[in-house]
Formats: C-alpha cells, sequence, structure tokens
C-alpha cells in the first residue's frame, strides 16, 4: 500500500519539509519496505530520514485543560463538561462494538474523555433530550493523529435518525474549539425533538487514532439565533514547546517586538479586545493589514509552521477568501532592495484548513506552504487580506 504526499518546492534553491506521518494514513508504517519519488524535472535530495520529537516536540496528551466554556449556564445542556451541570446518569462507555477504550483523564485539574484506539464511540443519555431549540453544539478536542472526526446527535424517531458533521479543521497538539450550528443537522431533515445519544466517528479507512474531548454541550445564544458576533471564547492555546517557537502575539509565549500592527499604508481599523481574559486582535474594515518587524527583522530559517488563531463573523461561502503573505525584506533589511521575496496562502471554505464562521479556526501554515518565500532568514512583513472585513485574530507565531 502506498499513499503519495505532494511537495511545492521552488524553482531553485534548497527547501526542507518535515512531513507529519498522520499524512499517510492508512499506510502501516509498521512495515516499510520502499520509498518513491515521483514529479518532473531535475531534483537533488539529501537528508531523508524518519525521526521522533522525543520530550522537545508536541506532547502526545494534553498538558492544559481545555478552554473555560464562558456560555451562560441557562442557555446550556451539557452532556460532558465540569463548568455545567451534566445530564444525570448519561452512560459515555456504552457497547456498541466499537474498538474505542474509553477513561476519564485529569488534565490540571479538569475532567476530559479520553477515546483511545478511537474508530467510533458514543454517548448514551439516560432519557430522551428536547434540544430543538438550542443552537450550537459545542466540542472541545485534542489529538496528535486523528485525521477525520465526526458528530451527531442520534434522534430517538423520523428519518434520518443522525446525521454526521466533520469536526475540521483538526490541529496537533492542541485543543480545537467547535462550534457547531444544528442547523447542519435540521437542514439534512434530522429532528432534535428526541436525542438519545451522541455519536463521535473516526472511521472513514483510516487508522484508529487516540483523541480527548471536553465540554460537550449544546448552547443558545439568548440572542435570537444566528452566527455570534464575537468569540464566546478564547482562542485554544497552542500547546507548543515555548523553546521551538519565535511570538509575535499570544499570552502563552514571551513575544518579540513588533513595530506595528496595522501599518499606515494600510486599509484596516485595529482595536486591542479581551475574550474571556486573553489579549486578541481585532481587525475591522479589513481590506489588507500590514504587521510589520522592520527595525528587528524575524530569522525563521528554523522554523517550520507560521500558526495563527482567526475568528470571523461574516459569511465564508466561497467565493469569500482570507488571504497570508509573508515578506522577507532579505540580507539587506530593506523593501525592494532587490532581494525581497513573498508569498501568499489564500484560505476559503474549500481549503484546508477551511475558514468556518463563527468558531476559532487554527491556521498552522508549513512554511514549505509558502513557496516563493525562498529566504526566511529577514521576515519584516506578515500582510493579511481578504473579503471577510472582521477579523478576530491570536496566537501569530513561527514554531517548529
Amino acid at each position: 500500500m502506498e499513499k503519495a504526499y505532494t511537495l511545492n518546492v521552488p524553482t531553485s534553491g534548497w527547501s526542507g519539509v518535515d512531513i507529519p506521518l498522520s499524512s499517510f494514513d492508512p499506510v502501516n508504517l509498521a512495515d516499510i519496505i520502499q520509498l518513491k519519488f515521483e514529479g518532473n524535472g531535475d531534483v537533488f535530495l539529501d537528508n531523508i530520514y524518519f525521526y521522533t520529537t522525543g520530550g522537545g516536540g508536541n506532547p502526545t496528551e494534553p498538558t492544559q485543560p481545555a478552554p473555560t466554556p464562558t456560555q451562560d449556564a441557562a442557555n446550556v445542556v451539557s452532556i460532558f463538561s465540569d463548568l455545567y451541570t451534566d445530564i444525570n446518569g448519561t452512560d459515555f462507555f456504552p457497547n456498541w462494538g466499537q474498538s474505542t477504550v474509553v477513561t476519564v483523564e485529569d488534565i490540571q485539574g479538569d475532567a476530559a474523555l479520553k477515546y483511545t484506539g478511537f474508530n467510533y464511540q458514543g454517548i448514551q443519555l439516560a432519557g430522551s433530550q428536547d434540544l430543538s431549540d438550542m443552537e450550537y453544539l459545542h466540542v472541545d478536542m485534542w489529538t496528535v493523529d486523528a485525521t477525520v472526526v465526526k458528530v451527531s446527535p442520534i434522534n430517538n424517531s423520523g428519518s434520518p435518525m443522525e446525521f454526521l458533521v466533520s469536526m475540521f479543521p483538526i490541529s496537533a497538539g492542541m485543543w480545537n474549539s467547535y462550534d457547531i450550528p444544528v442547523t447542519e443537522f435540521t437542514d439534512a431533515g434530522m429532528s432534535l425533538n428526541e436525542i438519545i445519544q451522541i455519536k463521535f466517528d473516526g472511521q472513514e479507512g483510516v487508522s484508529p487514532s487516540n483523541i480527548y474531548l471536553d465540554n460537550i454541550y449544546f448552547y443558545k445564544t439568548g440572542g435570537g439565533g444566528g452566527t455570534p458576533t464575537e468569540p464566546a471564547t478564547a482562542a485554544p492555546a497552542p500547546g507548543f514547546d515555548a523553546a521551538s517557537v519565535i511570538s509575535l502575539f499570544s499570552n502563552e509565549y514571551t513575544n518579540v517586538g513588533v513595530d506595528t500592527w496595522s501599518a499606515e499604508w494600510d486599509a484596516a481599523d485595529l482595536a486591542d479586545v479581551q475574550i474571556s481574559g486573553d489579549d486578541v486582535k481585532l481587525y475591522i474594515n479589513l481590506v489588507f493589514a500590514g504587521i510589520e518587524t522592520t527595525s528587528q527583522t524575524i530569522d525563521a530559517s528554523e522554523m517550520t509552521h507560521f500558526f495563527m488563531s482567526f475568528w470571523t463573523p461574516d459569511d465564508v461561502d466561497t467565493p469569500s477568501a482570507f488571504k497570508i503573505k509573508l515578506v522577507d525584506f532579505g540580507e539587506d533589511g530593506a523593501y525592494q532592495g532587490g532581494d525581497d521575496v513573498e508569498h501568499e496562502i489564500t484560505f476559503n471554505a474549500s481549503s484546508s484548513p477551511s475558514l468556518a464562521s463563527g468558531s476559532w479556526v487554527n491556521l498552522n501554515i508549513p512554511l514549505s506552504d509558502f513557496v516563493n518565500l525562498t529566504k526566511k532568514a529577514h521576515i519584516a512583513q506578515i500582510i493579511i487580506s481578504g473579503d471577510v472585513n472582521t477579523v478576530y485574530a491570536d496566537n501569530m507565531l513561527f514554531h517548529k
């Protein structure tokens, strides 16, 4: 069995890439006999090896609890959360013939469900629940190896009784927060008036994985429905080793100096706000915004990824897009000095990861995807732009 991974490489110069082995699912990594390279043109290859991060890379289990929910308890029907009163008598390990093993783990005093060998798993409620007045299903998930996780409430009657919705995007090694509009289920014809079970599904032909779940609850905003206009919770903490991070903006790390978060030449308005006690940059009337580190450029030559937490209340359906451009001023450190390089990445509703409206999206972008950014030792500008006019930005950093 084989599975290809596409590399986007520059037309000249060395390009290094670290490929997560999860990208090759469902290939059995216990019995590798060959490596295959396929393409066109002439290439030089060096330093081809497998490795593990050991203790210095991303952890294999959460080191901090899931973000604390901020929804009013009066508007919540909780399945599993320390913050709220859960439905009494719930069975978190009904025997449906699954391979999953369920345990409750303590993460710094906060309980989380751990699904080991996860292929699918159900939660059996003690009785049917009328959730027809709820607006969202919230789930926090942490994993390093799951690539497909879907969720559905299961109704006691009607057709369909369930409708699986993907929890996407999935960023490995950190908490991912999902606020799924219940219209994802009801638009498919499913009723929420007699919910008796919750189902998580990770099959899709991939190998069983390990996932952690917390803060599983339904809620309504109390504002008449629709997409919320601002985040209800802080962005999930990235969870990267601080020694492997160059942080521009994050409460989780020591940040490097940034000259401006909204350059005088850009077209955007900027405000510094707090979401659940966490500092966040809010861009409104965004056409394009320039973030500059010109007085002390960033040397990201040893980094592998650019990361940013993104939240918008705006419509993200195609053709709406959000773009991130990295600009390196070259050795002279000057704009248009003859050695500048840059590359822009576009995200939309069908990209990977995809944009979402009303929930935090973690954009964890391999620097190798910035194909034309052939130098990374003097990064002086990050330019964000797009059709979404309101953007909450957090945890902007480089990491390896």
